[in-house]
């Protein structure tokens, strides 16, 4: 089955195969492809004050909203309980966040009937847009998840972007950092990155960690392009099971890597590493990981200029941070030897 019953969208499995195909209609035409992950506010309270009815009606309203206001070209799908995610064809992350917003306005304006009583629903909005970083569903729909989070940690019935939660400069313009990296190339702090390759066992892979006492490593496919993230957790899971050690790493790996690009800016990296508790980011080009910047290098670094406490102030945590879940792989241990710009098992 292809169709969720009670909304009448694509379910999850087809919509995803049908996001393949608009990312590569979009590469082939160079034009964009946005992911929004929407999920009603507080839906679980709907249905414990007003019944399950009520909830699937909320459900199918927004379902017909969101098919009514997409375009033909759009795609729709009721990605699981109470969340939806959407395709929009040729919009850039700016177009879709005004799209997105717009939906969330008529949502508010369009309240579902209880019997004699009128109930208000409202949700919230993730948006993000392809980039050279980031091409295929997995990624996409992990970072739209990531800004849809961040809209819910600021308050819910609001629309967030995902490239304002690494990009934004709002920490400078409260006066808590300085710009210590702002003439600096990211390439004179980027170390190699170690990657592992999805067809490599298990077993291989857990070698190479172990071998150079890392904690995960980029997992690339057969041209090289990073396609996920595998951790030593990821491996604990499966290794409890003797039988699993012969699968290969790109059924146990996780598809929600974030990378960034290359001529990313080493001030952009250190304004979204301080907010974040992650150990470093992977850095790609044309899609593969060619180096990582890690917290230890930028500390390091900073330091080395004789940036001191009359200059760094420590960041305080806002309700609007990114939610530190995003697995990015941590830098090869001192000391481990990693041949050309990216080893591979």
């Amino acid at each position: 089955m292809r169709c969720d019953t009670l909304t009448g969208l694509m379910n999850r499995r087809a919509f995803i195969d049908c996001f393949r195909r608009e990312i590569a209609r979009a590469t082939e035409e160079e034009s964009s492809v946005t992911c929004l992950m929407i999920d009603i506010d507080f839906f679980k309270r709907v249905n414990d004050l007003h019944g399950h009815a009520i909830g699937d009606r909320a459900l199918q309203g927004i379902a017909d909203l969101l098919a009514t206001l997409g375009r033909s070209g759009d795609k729709v799908c009721r990605y699981g309980g109470e969340e939806f995610c959407v395709i929009l064809r040729g919009a850039d992350e700016v177009a879709a966040a005004e799209w997105a917003e717009l939906v969330r306005a008529q949502l508010v304006k369009t309240p579902i009937r209880n019997g004699g009583n009128k109930l208000t629903v409202t949700a919230s909005f993730g948006v993000a847009s392809m980039t050279e970083a980031n091409t295929t569903p997995e990624q996409l729909i992990e970072q739209a998840d990531s800004a849809l989070r961040s809209a819910k940690q600021q308050g819910r019935d609001r629309v967030c972007r995902f490239s304002t939660l690494a990009r934004e400069h709002e920490t400078q313009k409260r006066g808590c950092l300085k710009r210590p990296f702002h003439s600096i190339d990211t390439a004179q702090l980027m170390s190699p990155a170690m990657v592992v390759k999805q067809n490599a066992t298990l077993r291989d892979a857990a070698e190479i960690l172990l071998k150079h006492e890392l904690a995960a490593a980029p997992v690339v496919d057969h041209e090289g392009r990073m396609v996920g993230v595998l951790s030593e957790s990821d491996l604990l899971r499966v290794f409890s099971d003797d039988s699993q050690q012969s699968m290969r790493v790109q059924h146990a790996m996780r598809a929600s890597v974030v990378g960034f690009s290359e001529d990313t800016s080493l001030q952009e990296i250190f304004d979204f590493v301080v907010r974040v508790s992650i150990p470093q980011v992977v850095i790609v080009r044309d899609g593969k990981p060619c180096g990582v910047v890690g917290r230890q290098a930028l500390l390091s670094l900073l330091f080395s200029q004789g940036f001191g406490d009359d200059q760094l102030t420590q960041p305080q945590a806002t309700a609007s941070s990114l939610p530190a879940t995003i697995p990015l792989t941590p830098p090869p241990a001192p000391g481990a030897t990693v041949p050309g710009p990216a080893s591979t098992v």
